[in-house]
């Protein structure tokens, strides 16, 4: 059985607990979140808890910037 590797938009691998921005539907412009899951095709972001609509969303990974580690 093969893993599946899912990459940003620039080319960078996304796994659990990355931090990534992303355009939301239900928050207004940019938002920075959290993975929380990782499916077959998608992968679930977590707002932070101060986002106007708290709900996790899900995109495909070249939809997402990974952020560096501060």
């Amino acid at each position: 059985m093969s893993t599946t590797v899912f990459k940003d938009i620039q080319g960078k691998t996304i796994k659990l607990g990355d931090r990534v921005a992303y355009a939301s539907y239900k928050n207004l412009g940019m938002t920075v979140g959290t993975v929380t899951k990782i499916g077959r095709l998608n992968v679930h972001v977590t707002p932070a808890p101060t986002a106007f609509n708290p709900a996790p969303e899900f995109f495909r990974p070249n939809e997402l910037v990974k952020l560096a580690k501060v």
